[in-house]
């Protein structure tokens, strides 16, 4: 049997270094753009005033450069997964698309299936520091699209829209005025969903069953849910993110904004607690291959070193050989 030799490794040599380098350019572009997107960040939820049981909060940001329109406004949360099965799986599409052609399954829904189940978890969750409570079964919190108490007729029926996905809605809002006049910006909330969710996602044609809120005083501890599913903040909500750690367009302002302070004013309703999660407020710009992103850069800048080097390797070992 003839010995066993080694592959030439000049040709593997050239395509790795042309490939390192193709990467290592890709790598420095992103930089450059990246550079061009302005992004401003505030953890809010780690502010003492926005605390839980602070049903309002405010902070103030600093821009340090003028940002031309179109500017961008997200929520960013950590920690809370959407990409658990379990959360994937716990959602009626035939509910809220229109246009779905699969039968409605509300079985999917297990814990949050009934107008019975959830109201008894928005009871929970209204007394969340009392960590002995026992929820009233006779006592009703939840609305209709008609902003009329549930029946207690109502109980039993499988709620719409059913599912975790739904229940956990993210319902904070912004307000943002600038300190130099007192002006109060401007924020569009229309085109901000992707336009299939706009099309397709419409409200029940019974208002009567369809919930949407509490009891206005559930509104004094913050968590208020307003599910009127033709809102675009709702319908980028039930669109689960792949990681733990995301961000969801809530706005879009076609102002300029000038360099100075601004407070943000935010109606603190999502209590990140509850998740042992955080939340932080982003508002910025973007360029042409999109917003700030960091781990694209540093993704290309660190394979193509790999590469490039393993290149020159197999050069030198060709060589010596």
């Amino acid at each position: 049997m003839s010995q066993w030799k080694g592959s030439n490794k000049l040709k593997a040599g050239i395509l790795y270094i042309l490939a390192g380098l193709y990467l290592l350019i890709a790598g420095i572009i992103f930089a450059i753009k990246n550079n061009e997107a302005y992004e401003y960040r505030v953890e809010y939820s780690s502010l003492e005033n926005c605390s839980p049981k602070a049903e309002t909060c405010s902070f103030q940001i600093n821009l340090d450069q003028d940002l031309n329109p179109p500017i961008f406004i997200h929520y960013e949360l950590k920690n809370f997964n959407q990409n658990h099965q379990i959360y994937l799986d716990n959602f009626d599409n035939s509910q809220v698309y229109q246009n779905s052609n699969q039968p409605s399954n509300p079985n999917q829904c297990t814990g949050f299936k009934t107008n019975k189940e959830i109201n008894k978890k928005l009871l929970k969750i209204q007394n969340w520091e009392n960590k002995h409570y026992v929820p009233d079964e006779n006592k009703i919190i939840m609305t209709n699209m008609n902003k009329k108490l549930l029946l207690s007729t109502q109980l039993d029926d499988v709620a719409i829209p059913c599912g975790l996905r739904a229940f956990t809605y993210f319902q904070d809002t912004y307000q943002i005025q600038s300190l130099q006049d007192g002006e109060i910006i401007k924020i569009q909330n229309k085109n901000i969903a992707w336009e299939y969710d706009r099309k397709n996602i419409k409200n029940t044609k019974n208002p009567e069953k369809q919930w949407i809120d509490m009891e206005n005083g559930f509104l004094q501890i913050n968590l208020c849910i307003n599910l009127f599913l033709q809102k675009e903040h709702f319908q980028n909500w039930i669109r689960p993110s792949g990681l733990s750690k995301f961000k969801k367009l809530w706005g879009r302002i076609e102002q300029k904004l000038t360099s100075g302070q601004y407070k943000v004013t935010v109606q603190n309703q999502f209590n990140v607690s509850l998740y042992d999660s955080t939340k932080s407020f982003l508002l910025g710009t973007v360029n042409s291959m999109g917003g700030k992103n960091i781990v694209l850069v540093i993704s290309h800048l660190v394979s193509g070193s790999i590469i490039f080097v393993l290149g020159l390797f197999f050069l030198v070992y060709h060589f010596k050989k």
